[in-house]
């Protein structure tokens, strides 16, 4: 499969999130496990090491939901 990167480039911010929307979608409809970078594990260990040292650099799960709807209400 060849893909145009010009071509994509040129497709409006609309279409562009309609094909990375499909796109997800399709990854999701899928069992087949998405192989991560090592980069992508390590900062994950970082990050979560980061919390564990220090819990008030981190926000309640409720908290954290509620900042999220109040950006997007």
């Amino acid at each position: 499969m060849s893909i145009n990167i010009d071509d994509l480039r040129s497709l409006s911010p609309e279409e562009k999130l309609r094909i990375i929307e499909i796109m997800w979608d399709d990854l999701s409809a899928n069992d087949q496990e998405i192989p991560l970078p090592a980069w992508v594990k390590e900062e994950m260990d970082r990050r979560s090491q980061e919390l564990r040292d220090d819990p008030s650099i981190g926000l309640p799960y409720d908290e954290f939901w509620e900042r999220i709807r109040s950006r997007y209400a």
